[in-house]
């Protein structure tokens, strides 16, 4: 018996260690393989590339203005944005473990309806079918609310607008239709945005906010950036004003 349940348990083991690799595979491909060409890379000298170590885009970045400025506000940016979300995170994951019932499903559901998922399935959708599709993914969206609420809000619905990613790429001309802007890379980081955004200021009037602008993609980013680009707005119309 003591075999027999030692065996079980070592295949068990075996079975989610089979089921972590792809994601482990994923983890070493896209974050740690990335990083570890990002450190290399830093050692490497963009004049000469037969130079395979050399300091010098350390101390350029330790000794420029620009760069120093980058470096200072993406630690508080990450500092900041890592402890808020870490506390929201627990908060949130807690509640939702020691809920039950209909609390529970109310919860998870506005989570999930709420939560951005990335993917090109709409792109999949043949012209024949896409509003037929779009509207009955509506429909189950409302049916999932009244069902997991139990409030009802169908019949209080004057008028529906349904979106997709292809709607906004139609009328927005937006990337792959994205609602936030380009996504955040190694060749395009925080970093490289805000050096940049110091020394080409654009085109005069044109303000930009989302994914598009030092902050990168997201929520909080768009409402921030959005702020700081009426600000400067406002700002540049007062200094002409004068």
């Amino acid at each position: 018996m003591k075999n027999a349940s030692g065996g079980k348990k070592f295949t068990s083991r075996y079975t989610y260690l089979l089921v972590l690799l792809p994601f482990l595979i994923v983890v070493v491909l896209f974050e740690l393989l990335p990083l570890l060409m990002l450190i290399i890379d830093s050692f490497g000298s963009d004049a000469d590339k037969t130079v395979l170590f050399t300091l010098e885009n350390y101390k350029k970045i330790f000794s420029t203005l620009s760069y120093q400025t980058a470096i200072k506000n993406s630690i508080i940016i990450t500092i900041v944005s890592t402890v808020v979300g870490i506390v929201i995170a627990f908060l949130g994951a807690l509640a939702a473990h020691n809920s039950r019932g209909k609390f529970r499903n109310a919860f998870m559901t506005v989570l999930n309806m709420t939560s951005i998922f990335a993917g090109d399935e709409w792109s999949k959708v043949s012209v024949e079918d896409y509003h037929k599709t779009k509207i009955s993914f509506a429909e189950k969206m409302i049916d999932n609310f009244e069902k997991a609420t139990g409030v009802k809000i169908r019949d209080y619905i004057e008028e529906i607008e349904i979106s997709t990613p292809m709607t906004y790429a139609r009328y927005t001309d937006a990337p792959a239709g994205t609602i936030y802007g380009y996504e955040a890379s190694k060749e395009d980081g925080i970093v490289k945005r805000i050096v940049f955004d110091m020394i080409d200021k654009g085109i005069q009037g044109l303000y930009f906010a989302g994914g598009y602008t030092t902050r990168h993609m997201g929520y909080s980013p768009s409402y921030t950036t959005g702020d700081m680009a009426a600000k400067a707005a406002v700002l540049a119309m007062e200094k002409e004003a004068k």
